[in-house]
């Protein structure tokens, strides 16, 4: 069996691994881009809600609301092309069992400069107003996933020292002298090389535990999230209703309709991906995989009443991945870790799309041929 020699090989091949490819492309390195699934963003980065964040989510984690904001407009000139702004933005908050109120929404948009507006009177109605205290329009798009993943290939293509395999399901990967080798579906095809991107967001620690390498502190979510029709009064609206136990319910441009999931139910399980032993197949068998959309549905018709017409479609199941010092604060980081063990493994874990840019910053800063000491980054 043949083995072909890279300068770097990334796996996983969804946004974050995508835009790391290519970055390390145009700097001149010979790059192999790995992805198990048929086609790259064919996981979490194309079901996860389609939310372009500006920093409105995040009142509890000024950080996570600033940095969202300062790369807003910039990730809109960057991929204005695939995001879709044809909707009113609501950000409602109740008047009970939130975790931030009006007031302090209200002071975290104008401290960090955000646009917003009280709703009118007309579009108020559409509220309970024993339940909101307070709505708000707001600027933030949706992102269009499947442009998004036309245009990443496209990005991809015309980059000549990139190679983009799918359908490549990684079975082993060894350090020896420095180099790392990697074998894919059954060792049917190896490679060599100097460094590896571990950027497989959920499956990031079966990666690390193939070379023995301590896994990343990480708790993985199934979450469920349901794309349904609204009633035709409700269809030009984005409603996210928060700060606590309540719901979202926006456009999801590539699929044609919205989505709506809610902090309660969306999660159908949860483990702590740093522990061996998890039985991933128990976590994800078809009764885990139940709908809770008749839950989500009759609670977020509390709020917007409009919402007992939603027609629900069908539901996406995705397996998310956050930190577990983050689990209980506003704050989603980037990992970007450079293993100690193992310097020549990279492991980078995704958070919102505007993170890229935090990315690319860790790339700039990084000895691709990992000569300088080894470190571990959190960016928020």
């Amino acid at each position: 069996m043949s083995t072909t020699r890279y300068d770097v090989v990334v796996i996983g091949a969804g946004f974050f691994g995508a835009n790391i490819a290519a970055f390390l492309a145009r700097q001149n390195q010979r790059v192999l881009l790995l992805e198990k699934e048929p086609q790259i963003l064919g996981r979490a980065s194309f079901f996860n809600q389609a939310r372009v964040h500006n920093g409105y989510h995040y009142p509890r984690s000024l950080a996570t609301a600033w940095s969202s904001h300062q790369n807003y407009d910039r990730f809109m000139s960057d991929y204005g092309d695939c995001v879709y702004s044809g909707f009113e933005h609501i950000y409602a908050i109740p008047r009970d069992k939130s975790l931030t109120s009006s007031y302090q929404f209200a002071k975290l948009c104008d401290f960090i400069g955000l646009p917003y507006h009280d709703v009118d009177r007309e579009t108020f109605k559409l509220f309970d107003p024993t339940r909101i205290e307070r709505a708000f329009v707001v600027e933030e798009a949706a992102i269009d996933n499947a442009k998004l993943r036309a245009r990443m290939l496209s990005d991809l293509e015309a980059l000549p020292d990139l190679t983009l395999l799918c359908n490549a399901d990684l079975d082993a990967m060894d350090i020896s002298d420095g180099e790392v080798t990697l074998s894919i579906n059954g060792g049917a095809q190896r490679f060599v090389t100097r460094r590896v991107f571990n950027v497989t967001y959920s499956g990031i620690n079966r990666i690390l535990r193939m070379i023995g390498q301590q896994p990343l502190a990480i708790k993985n979510e199934l979450a469920e999230i349901c794309m349904v029709r609204m009633p035709e009064p409700l269809r030009k609206f984005g409603f996210t209703v928060m700060d606590g136990n309540f719901f979202s319910c926006m456009p999801a441009p590539a699929h044609g309709c919205h989505s709506l999931s809610h902090v309660r139910y969306t999660p159908h399980a949860s483990w702590n991906a740093a522990q061996a032993g998890w039985d991933v197949g128990s976590k994800t068998s078809a009764a885990a995989m139940e709908s809770r959309f008749s839950y989500m549905k009759n609670d977020s018709a509390l709020y917007v009443p409009g919402l007992a017409g939603v027609e629900y479609l069908y539901s996406t199941f995705e397996v998310k991945a956050v930190p577990i010092k983050n689990e209980f604060d506003d704050a989603r980081p980037i990992l970007f870790t450079v293993h100690e063990q193992s310097p020549q493994i990279v492991s980078v874990l995704g958070s919102k799309l505007d993170c890229i840019y935090e990315v690319d910053a860790c790339l700039t800063n990084l000895d691709v041929n990992h000569d300088a000491n080894s470190d571990s980054v959190c960016v928020s």
